[in-house]
């Protein structure tokens, strides 16, 4: 079996998920960022809860000009 033979059935998955709503569900975009743990799709304000924001960095100057 090779590596990735065994995400073959998940992948065919996605795809049916896919065709079956007529978008991808993972492709979410946020219209908005408002803090660490806040975010804006549409006008609903949702928690953004899987950021990766495990040093606090998002909003550090240094790096947003990076």
């Amino acid at each position: 079996m090779a590596l990735w033979d065994k995400y073959g059935q998940v992948q065919g998955r996605l795809d049916n998920v896919k065709k079956l709503i007529k978008k991808d569900p993972l492709g979410v975009e946020f219209d908005d960022i408002m803090g660490r743990t806040r975010g804006r799709i549409g006008n609903r304000e949702i928690i953004l809860a899987g950021t990766n924001n495990y040093l606090g960095l998002t909003f550090d100057q240094d790096c947003m000009d990076a």
